[in-house]
């Protein structure tokens, strides 16, 4: 019985520090691998805005913030991840919060994690830090990119 309680306990932690991907919803455009910040479009009377929170490599890998706003209210909708190779896209990803505490809600760079940045969020009167990773792996001497991640962290 004490064992069963330890494998459980263990495979719960596991669970709140693996990246799950998101469903493939991501809404990159043709401006996602531009040198654009952040741009606005409105479609019957709703303003979505896309942020870039933060590239790297230039603009080889992209993290974009999207949110909307209609009656006065803005809500977020999703963030996504886009790889581009100059202005065409390569690949993009939705990312989905994993993690409430712990390291990705700090901002302290590592090796493997790199901090890209963070977009307030607010969700049932609580406010939030959405902070996004670009986590890499060593092959050989050289870093390379292994997969993002992102955290909701309470402000």
């Amino acid at each position: 019985m004490r064992l069963r309680s330890v494998v459980v306990a263990l495979v719960a932690a596991a669970a709140t520090t693996i990246a799950v991907p998101g469903p493939a919803r991501a809404s990159a455009d043709s401006w996602a691998c531009s040198s654009v910040g952040s741009y606005t479009r409105t479609v019957g009377g709703t303003t979505t805005t896309y942020s870039n929170v933060g590239n790297v490599g230039r603009k080889d890998y992209r993290y974009w913030h999207v949110s909307s706003t209609a009656g006065g209210v803005t809500t977020y909708q999703e963030s996504y991840l886009v790889h581009c190779d100059v202005a065409t896209i390569l690949a993009e990803q939705n990312l989905v919060p994993y993690q409430e505490s712990g390291p990705r809600c700090g901002t302290t760079t590592t090796d493997a994690a790199l901090y890209i940045g963070s977009r307030p969020f607010s969700d049932g009167g609580f406010n939030y830090q959405l902070r996004y990773w670009h986590m890499r792996k060593q092959v050989g001497s050289v870093w390379i990119f292994d997969h993002p991640e992102m955290a909701r962290c309470p402000v």
